[in-house]
């Protein structure tokens, strides 16, 4: 359960991705059911951290370890989350973050990876510019004449220096917007708390969120379908999201993976729904959004 890319990296290095169950929870991968998916064709498990609530770590961690696995995060969704009192970014070899304009913070589009090998850092600045041996700011501010070797086939997969710019002084801001994020998720935790139709995040001790993305699940007895709430509020100009995309059911992947059923993921996604938040959210439209999503949850919609 994730959005599309995070299986389209693992064909385009002409691997198979194998999709697994989540924890209804929190959306995130379920590890019991990941265990049963291993085989002697297994390579790496790549663990998604969803709509910035983190995944337990420590337990794909043990699970990687047991199998002599790679643990890949997919955490373009977690920047400023923590786990166990650690950012989401320091527990493993790679970790992949988005700077797309959804996310909570940006750069207009593209993204960045942690590592903590020194093999790794080395490895990827030579795979970003082509392969070249010496970069071009190295070579400009030379004093003596230098000449690059291209060492080996890479790629063009540089952001640009004022992306780039842009990206650092919103890392400086990271945990300011991450609190005003949380602010506003607890709005809306207190305001739907009595709602009994609707699960809220759950965000165990240990675990903290950015909340890059507020997702309510809507229980078997909500007297109204999600794609009715939705199309209620963007009558009254609130815009919302369905629950996170099932790859396997997308078209690309139909043929593929035909047959395969996932019935929690499927469910989970069918029923959620994701509110707007956003910084800088104005206080009357937290509001208007908690007013809209009241009255269109508890009461039978018609046309």
């Amino acid at each position: 359960m994730s959005y599309i890319a995070t299986a389209n990296s693992v064909k385009y290095v002409g691997a198979i991705p194998v999709f697994a169950e989540i924890n209804p929870a929190n959306y995130n991968l379920d590890v019991n059911d990941a265990a049963r998916k291993i085989t002697s064709k297994t390579k790496a498990i790549l663990l998604v951290h969803q709509i910035g609530m983190p995944a337990d770590i420590d337990a794909f961690k043990d699970l990687a370890a047991k199998h002599n696995l790679k643990l890949i995060e997919d955490a373009a969704c977690a920047a400023g989350s923590s786990y166990k009192a650690a950012k989401i970014g320091s527990h493993s070899e790679l970790v992949c973050f988005s700077l797309h304009p959804r996310k909570v913070i940006s750069t207009g589009d593209g993204g960045f990876i942690t590592t903590n090998r020194e093999d790794y850092y080395q490895r990827m600045k030579l795979l970003r510019q082509h392969g070249m041996s010496i970069n071009d700011r190295v070579r400009h501010e030379s004093s003596k004449l230098i000449f690059e070797d291209h060492v080996e086939v890479g790629y063009n997969y540089r952001m640009t220096d004022i992306q780039a710019a842009v990206g650092i002084k919103q890392l400086e801001k990271l945990d300011w917007i991450v609190s005003e994020r949380r602010k506003i998720a607890m709005r809306y935790n207190e305001a739907f708390k009595d709602i009994d139709c609707i699960q809220l995040p759950i965000e165990k001790e240990g675990y903290f969120s950015n909340y890059q993305s507020y997702s309510i699940y809507l229980k078997d007895n909500c007297p109204v379908s999600r794609n009715e709430i939705m199309q209620k509020m963007l009558d009254d100009g609130i815009s919302s999201r369905r629950g996170i995309m099932t790859t396997h059911r997308e078209t690309a992947y139909k043929t593929e993976c035909a047959g395969l059923s996932l019935p929690i993921s499927e469910k989970s996604a069918d029923r959620s729904i994701i509110l707007p938040l956003y910084i800088p959210m104005k206080n009357e439209d937290i509001e208007k959004v908690i007013e809209a999503f009241r009255m269109y949850v508890s009461v039978p919609v018609t046309s």
